[in-house]
Order: C-alpha cells, then structure tokens, then sequence
C-alpha cells in the first residue's frame, strides 16, 4: 500500500461509472470500458466509507471498532482494497466527501474478510451500446445491422 494513500479521500461518483447494493454485495458497470464488477460485502463497506468521504485509515478504524481482533490487517486491506478500486478507474481521489451517501452501514459478523473484487465481460457488448445513437428502428437492444 501507498504511504500516502491512507491519508486521502476518494469519490465513488465517476462518470461512466453505476454502482447499486444488494443485499450487502456491491455491482459496479464501468460504461466506458464495458465491464461490470462483483464486490463482495467486506468491499462494499470500504465503498460506503468512501462514498461518505472517509479517508482509508478513517476506514479502518471504523471497521476495527467492529473487529478488534484484526486491527492490525485492516489498513492493509483497506488500501490494497481501495487501490485495486483506484487501477481499474471506479473510483477518483477527491479534495470532498460525495454528500448524496446514505448512513454507513452496521457491520456485521464476527471476522472481516480480505475484500474480494472480480470483473466481468459477458455483458459488454451491451454495455458499451449507447441506447440513443446504437440501434436500429425497433429500439433498443438491437444494434443496426
């Protein structure tokens, strides 16, 4: 992890970028680059924080107040999390907190995980489609031939 890294605030609002909770796993679409993300609930909690402009050892401890037990690997999963968030382009370092974040979460169960981020592209095509300008005369999905 970058030593600086714990010391900054990120936005979750991004262009191009949509993010929806369900039943505590995160999806994220990346628009752009025609791909979507599952995040599992330990990363949806750091996104959360995040969103709520906690910088990543605010983080950390929020979720150390929970989890005792794992203080110490906490800002190490945290940044490595929020990292991997950074290179695939879901989230932009911010001078602000994004205003628009819900309460954060109430975490739960008894040991924190190491976040777990996997990417998808089996849905791309659709992705990428821009509905107004990508389709045919019957609407959209169809792509013109």
């Amino acid at each position: 992890m970058k030593s600086s890294i714990g010391m900054n605030t990120y936005t979750t609002v991004v262009p191009e970028i949509a993010s929806e909770i369900f039943d505590g796993e995160l999806v994220i679409a990346n628009y752009k680059r025609g791909l979507y993300y599952s995040i599992s609930v330990e990363g949806s909690w750091i996104w959360q924080g995040l969103a709520h402009g906690l910088t990543v050892s605010q983080i950390a401890q929020w979720l150390s107040s929970h989890f005792p037990g794992q203080a110490s690997a906490l800002p190490t999963f945290v940044g490595e999390f929020v990292e991997k968030l950074t290179a695939e382009n879901l989230i932009l370092e911010s001078s602000r907190s994004d205003s628009s974040a819900t309460e954060l979460p109430i975490l739960t169960g008894s040991v924190f995980a190491k976040p777990v981020i996997e990417s998808f592209n089996d849905l791309q095509d659709l992705l990428l489609l821009d509905p107004v300008h990508d389709v045919d005369h019957t609407g959209w999905p169809r792509r013109p031939d």
